[in-house]
C-alpha cells in the first residue's frame, strides 16, 4: 500500500475532498493510523473505527466522538483497489450531513490513485506534462526512465532551480469555470513564458518557473490576482533544485493557507510568523484569535486594527489612513481594549493582537 498511495498523495487527497465538502477529512491506513489529515493534530493517532473498516471491507458511520478510540462522529469508507482495501476515508461530521459526500470521496480518490499510476504508453502531450509536474512536486518516481527521458526532452538540468507558482480557484464562486481560467493563464502569460504547467483536479493550476524569470514576472502575477479577486488566490514556494520542487511545492502550499480571496497572492518567502501558524489545525487557530480578540469585535474595529499594524502603531499615520481624528483613534483603541482585555497601544499585548488577527479565521470547524 506504501507503494500505492505515499503521504504526498494522500494529502492530495485529502484537501482536494475538503475542498469540495468543507468538512475535515482524515486518510486512515490498515493498521488505523492516520497518515494524512487536514486536521494536522490527528496525524499519526490511532482510528479505531479505521481500523475495523479495514477488517470488516465495509463502510461505518459514528454518531458519538470518542465512542471508540481516537475517533470522532462521521463516516469512514473503505478504499478498494484491485479488490483490496488500500486506505480509508473518514470525513469528520454529523453522518446525516456528510453522508452525500462519502461517494464523491471514493470518487476523487479512486481517481487520483488510478491518475498516480497512468504508465507514459498511455499519455498524450498534456498528459505526459501532468504526469512529469506532478512526479516532480510530490517527491515521486524521480529516479524512473520515464522521468528521466522527460527531463532530457523538456531540456531539465538537475542543478537548475525552479519554484513553484500555485494558481487556486474558488469552488465556491458559482461562475467558476476551470477552462475558462486555464485559458486566461496561457493567454496572459503566453504558453511560452509558462511552458511547465498542469491543472490539479480539484481547482488548482501548478506551475515551475526558474526564479529568474520569476522576477521579472513577479509584478504580473500580483496584477493577474487582482484581475480576479474573489475567484482566485495565488501562491508562490522557495526556489529549490528541480528534483527537490516537492519542497518548493510544499511551501507554496503554506503559502496558500495564509491568503483569503481579498489578499489573495502570497511569496513564501515573504513569510515570518506564518509559517509557524501552518501546522496549526483549524481549532487551534480559532481557539486563539477567539481568545485574544474575542467575540465582541465588529468588522470596523478589526480593520481599525489592521490599519494600526499596517502603520507600525503610528498613530498619526493611522489617523490618516482612516481619515479620522487621531483622538477619535485613541478613542477606539480604548475601546478594543476593553472589549479584549489587551491594550494595542502597548507592545507586548499589541503583539497578542497582531497574532490573533493573523489568523484567518477558518470558513467551518467541523471535525
Amino acid at each position: 500500500m506504501e507503494n500505492l498511495i505515499d503521504h504526498n498523495l494522500a494529502e492530495q487527497i485529502v484537501y482536494a475532498v475538503k475542498e469540495i465538502c468543507g468538512y475535515n477529512i482524515n486518510f486512515i491506513d490498515n493498521t488505523g493510523i492516520v497518515y494524512a489529515s487536514t486536521d494536522q493534530a490527528r496525524v499519526g493517532s490511532f482510528h479505531e473505527i479505521g481500523r475495523e473498516v479495514a477488517l470488516q471491507k465495509q463502510k461505518i458511520e459514528v454518531y458519538v466522538d470518542d465512542s471508540y478510540t481516537g475517533t470522532k462522529k462521521g463516516i469512514n469508507i473503505p478504499i478498494f483497489y484491485d479488490e483490496e482495501v488500500v486506505s480509508i476515508i473518514g470525513i469528520s461530521g454529523d453522518p446525516e450531513r456528510v453522508r452525500k459526500y462519502g461517494y464523491l470521496a471514493e470518487r476523487i480518490t479512486n481517481l487520483l490513485i488510478q491518475e498516480k499510476n497512468l504508465q507514459k504508453t498511455s499519455l498524450d502531450e498534456r498528459e505526459q506534462m501532468h504526469f512529469l509536474l506532478t512526479s516532480l512536486t510530490q517527491g515521486n518516481n524521480l529516479g524512473s526512465e520515464t522521468i528521466k527521458h522527460m527531463l532530457k526532452e523538456h531540456n531539465l538540468a538537475l542543478h537548475s532551480s525552479f519554484r513553484v507558482v500555485l494558481f487556486h480557484l474558488n469552488s465556491q464562486d458559482p461562475d467558476i469555470n476551470v477552462a475558462f481560467f486555464e485559458q486566461e493563464i496561457k493567454n496572459y502569460f503566453g504558453k511560452e513564458t509558462l511552458p511547465l504547467l498542469t491543472y490539479n483536479y480539484p481547482n488548482d493550476y501548478v506551475a515551475l518557473i526558474n526564479p529568474q524569470l520569476f522576477q521579472e514576472l513577479d509584478a504580473a502575477f500580483k496584477q493577474f490576482a487582482d484581475m480576479y479577486q474573489g475567484k482566485l488566490r495565488l501562491a508562490v514556494g522557495n526556489r529549490c533544485l528541480l528534483l527537490q520542487c516537492n519542497e518548493s511545492y510544499r511551501t507554496a502550499r503554506i503559502a496558500l493557507a495564509t491568503t483569503n480571496y481579498q489578499e489573495n497572492y502570497c511569496d513564501f518567502s515573504d513569510l515570518l510568523l506564518e509559517i509557524l501558524f501552518a501546522k496549526l489545525s483549524d481549532k487551534q487557530k480559532a481557539l486563539y484569535r477567539n481568545k485574544v480578540l474575542g467575540h465582541e469585535l465588529k468588522p470596523e474595529e478589526l480593520h481599525v486594527l489592521q490599519v494600526y499594524f499596517q502603520c507600525d502603531m503610528s498613530l498619526q499615520k493611522t489617523a490618516e489612513r482612516l481619515y479620522i481624528h487621531k483622538n477619535t483613534l485613541q478613542y477606539q483603541l480604548k475601546n478594543i481594549e476593553k472589549k479584549t482585555g489587551h491594550d494595542p497601544r502597548k507592545f507586548r499585548e499589541a503583539a497578542l493582537l497582531y497574532l490573533a488577527l493573523s489568523l484567518n479565521p477558518p470558513q467551518e470547524c467541523l471535525d
